[in-house]
């Protein structure tokens, strides 16, 4: 169910076009984030996707694969970290 919503949002992406595949890439993972916003669990699933998707990328340079983790690594703590600032008040 996830991947074919994954799909979907980057056929029907508002992100302006770019050439830039790592900015792609992360942008439409923020777009799929942001559905799940509310449930740590499934955001993280996300990130999780994208992240085994880029690992076993053939199309993608090692620099490009590590900006795209250093990406998403920060979008999962940043994640984990509102989760526990909403759960502390």
């Amino acid at each position: 169910m996830i991947e074919q919503q994954l799909e979907d949002m980057a056929d029907d992406s508002m992100m302006s076009p770019s050439d830039d595949i790592p900015e792609i890439i992360l942008g439409l993972c923020y777009e799929a984030v942001t559905i799940y916003e509310n449930n740590s669990n499934d955001a993280a699933a996300v990130i999780n996707f994208y992240y085994d998707e880029v690992a076993t990328s053939e199309e993608l340079t090692e620099e490009e694969k590590t900006a795209i983790y250093a990406g998403l690594s920060v979008m999962i703590y940043s994640s984990s970290y509102w989760t526990e600032q909403d759960s502390a008040n």
